[in-house]
């Protein structure tokens, strides 16, 4: 399949990925950008004025390229497959098209390590890459930052092998300069390896970097300055506002400390100590475990921090486990002692993970409040003809105008109107419990928190709290 080897592993990854993608089909206002925008190219194509983005703009500029690799790969399969009535087979299409595109990566990547290490390395890094609930969670989210995994997958792929050289600059350098500018630091990084290692000349590295950029370039500012109705290269745009500007501030401020003591133990599981000390365990990777850690200590002195700022690295860090992983194993085997030892140690951790992995789904599948009460909204009666608004917690909540379609519903999300201007709806859709001048029909619950409960398997339950409510104009305001 494109130049990776297909077996029951990736088949078992895109199996665990599609199931991520069903037990929550929906998106929230991270990734609302890239789904809406896949939608209008798929259905509004050249009505640039009602285009998703002309109303709702966003803080800073998207590219358009990613939603258009997506519109074009899921069109066929949106058009000739229909889907349950309140998840809308586009939607589904066009998130499956980039999960699939993650696992091919992450196969690309596979490949490569069991060429570099061993094969079984490779086959557990796929086991490992399955068992992580934020990789197979989030591979087919329209993110900025996983359009921008799949490229750097392709680029490690290559350069843990120490081949191709300009290929790693070629995709780490597209991946910066047309979705993730502040992936710039990581392109540095691998640049001063390739440089120091001698596996690319000054004078080479710098022209196919600029020759890079210059095609980036080309492909991303005529589209976006199309479709934004400016000109407009969106990673200078949010360069100013984050680096420049200084504004990341403004989205909340962690500890130094976050990603290593929060972010990484979830992303990365029972991966994390087998990353760490992969530099003893398995002196062949341990270039890439050293790159992945300086990539995550540099990033820790920035106030804001998500882990998705992460994703660039994450298959590097599960790589770096896997290889650890398959030298402890055969460590393990050639005395009685290891053998006990390797069973005593991977039993727990197996099932500290499927549990770890089991709570973040079940969390996950409630993170939806708006998409969901979309849906329950859709079985009213007579709703079809009446006029809904939603405000902007629910519209930020799982709402897309490839559902408002497959639904037949017209959506007005109009912010800040009064509650004067709200009595000309039949419906809304909002954040508040109480609507004065409209009853109250149906409450749509969301995760709150994880806490401990004796009757639980795990002994922990999943807490749920009303997030969401629909509103009815009451009988008595009938205009």
């Amino acid at each position: 399949m494109l130049g990776v080897r297909v077996d029951g592993w990736l088949v078992g990854l895109i199996i665990v990925v599609l199931l991520q993608l069903a037990q929550a089909p929906y998106t929230k206002v991270e990734e609302s950008f890239n789904m809406q925008a896949a939608h209008d190219l798929q259905f509004l194509r050249s009505d640039l004025s009602h285009y998703d983005h002309a109303s709702f703009p966003g803080v800073v500029p998207r590219t358009f390229a990613g939603a258009g690799v997506l519109a074009v790969l899921a069109s066929p399969f949106a058009y000739c497959f229909g889907g349950p009535k309140s998840i809308p087979a586009g939607q589904l299409a066009t998130r499956a098209a980039l999960g699939l595109l993650t696992c091919w990566s992450l196969a690309m990547l596979r490949d490569s390590l069991a060429r570099r290490t061993s094969h079984l390395a490779g086959v557990l890094f796929m086991a490992l890459c399955a068992s992580q609930f934020h990789l197979t969670y989030y591979a087919s989210r329209t993110l900025p930052n996983i359009f921008a995994q799949v490229l750097c997958c392709a680029a490690w792929s290559f350069w843990i092998e120490q081949r191709r050289p300009r290929s790693v600059i070629v995709l780490l350098t597209v991946a910066t300069a047309i979705f993730r500018c502040d992936m710039l630091p990581l392109l540095g990084m691998v640049g001063l390896h390739l440089l120091f290692s001698r596996s690319i000349g000054l004078f080479a590295a710098v022209k196919t970097g600029l020759l890079t950029v210059a095609v980036a370039l080309l492909i991303t500012v005529p589209i976006d300055s199309l479709l934004w109705g400016r000109l407009l290269w969106p990673e200078l745009d949010v360069f100013r506002f984050n680096v420049i500007g200084n504004r990341s501030h403004e989205w909340g401020v962690s500890p130094w400390h976050w990603y290593w003591t929060s972010a990484l133990p979830r992303s990365l599981l029972a991966a994390l100590p087998l990353w760490l000390v992969c530099p003893a365990v398995e002196p062949r990777m341990w270039g890439p475990a050293a790159l992945a850690a300086a990539f995550v200590s540099s990033y820790s002195f920035l106030p804001h921090k998500e882990v998705r700022f992460l994703f660039p690295v994450l298959p590097l860090c599960t790589a770096c486990a896997a290889a650890s992983l398959a030298r402890l194993y055969t460590w393990s085997r050639m005395q009685a002692t290891g053998r006990a030892l390797w069973h005593l140690a991977a039993l727990p951790a197996a099932f500290l993970t499927l549990a770890a992995v089991a709570l973040m789904t079940r969390s996950s599948h409630h993170n939806y409040p708006g998409a969901a009460a979309l849906a329950q909204t859709s079985h009213m009666a007579g709703v079809g003809k009446q006029s809904i608004h939603v405000e902007p917690y629910p519209a930020m909540s799982g709402i897309t105008r490839f559902q408002a379609r497959s639904l037949g519903l017209h959506l007005d999300k109009t912010e800040g109107l009064s509650l004067e201007s709200l009595q000309h709806f039949d419906v809304v859709i909002s954040g508040e419990r109480l609507l004065p001048g409209f009853d109250k029909v149906h409450e749509t619950c969301a995760f709150k928190k994880l806490k401990r409960h004796s009757g639980s398997k795990l002994g922990v339950a999943v807490c749920l709290q009303p997030h969401v409510f629909v509103h009815r104009r009451s009988a008595s305001l009938e205009i």
